[in-house]
This record gives C-alpha cells, sequence and structure tokens, in this order.
C-alpha cells in the first residue's frame, strides 16, 4: 500500500509540473502580446512593431501565441513553430481584413508563397493597423470578407 501512495504523490508532482509549465508560457505569451499592443498604441505612426498571435500557413493553423508578425519599413515577417517567411513589400501582393468568429485576421499574398498566409488577431485595431502600414508601402488592399474559417 506504501509503494502505490508514492506513485500517487509522484504522479501529482508530475501534474503540477506540467500545470505550472504552461501557466508559465501563457503568461508570457500574454505579457508579449500586450507589450506589443502597447508599443503600437503609444507609437501609432511607428514604422516598426511586432504582434503575436495565430497564424495559418496552407492547412496548418497555430492559435494564439503560436504565430508572430514584424512589421517594418523594408516589409514583414512572417514566423510560426517550424518556420519563418520574410518578405519586402513589394514582394507583397496584396493584403486582406478578415473577420471571425472570435477575432480578425490579415490575408496576406505574397510572391514567395503558393497560398496566402493568414494572420489572426484579436482585436480589430491591430488588423487594421497592419493594412495601414500595407497601403503606406504600396500593397493592394482586397476587400475585407463577411466571415472567414
Amino acid at each position: 500500500m506504501a509503494m502505490s501512495s508514492w506513485v500517487f504523490v509522484g504522479l501529482l508532482i508530475v501534474i503540477a509540473a506540467m500545470v505550472s509549465a504552461v501557466l508559465i508560457v501563457a503568461t508570457r505569451a500574454f505579457l508579449d502580446t500586450r507589450a506589443a499592443g502597447n508599443d503600437i498604441d503609444r507609437n501609432p505612426d511607428g514604422k516598426s512593431y511586432g504582434i503575436v498571435g495565430g497564424i495559418r500557413r496552407g492547412w496548418i493553423n497555430y492559435t494564439w501565441p503560436g504565430g508572430e508578425l514584424q512589421v517594418s519599413d523594408p516589409g514583414v515577417v512572417l514566423s510560426g513553430p517550424g518556420f519563418r517567411l520574410q518578405a519586402r513589400w513589394d514582394a507583397v501582393n496584396s493584403v486582406q481584413m478578415l473577420r471571425t468568429l472570435v477575432g480578425w485576421g490579415v490575408r496576406f499574398q505574397i510572391d514567395a508563397e503558393r497560398r496566402p498566409l493568414t494572420f489572426w488577431v484579436l482585436q480589430r485595431r491591430y488588423a487594421e493597423k497592419v493594412l495601414a502600414t500595407a497601403r503606406s508601402h504600396g500593397v493592394t488592399i482586397r476587400p475585407p470578407t463577411r466571415f472567414s474559417i
């Protein structure tokens, strides 16, 4: 009976460690997202900013905080687990705002990619900021969709 008690206690310790790890990762991602939002809010005309969100590449969709979008004067960098795509503004054919049940997205049609990449955010103002920056660099803005998945 004593051995099964030790196994139970060990299992509880492993579960507690796993829950703690998930909480630490989620908290860090939340704070990174919040910092990026504060940076955009403090510097609305800034030419360089980053946003943490979700990203879809082809049929693979990484939910928040699996994606990151870096926007700067030379272009954009879209990254997620296992990939990083950098594109100059002249290689971005078009961008389009998307609406979902829980947030907003920006669909990028980039020369180097056969299929569009979509970056997901929870707040519309972040998607609008990306579109405004793209527009200022001469990228075609496609009409927004009513609903997308």
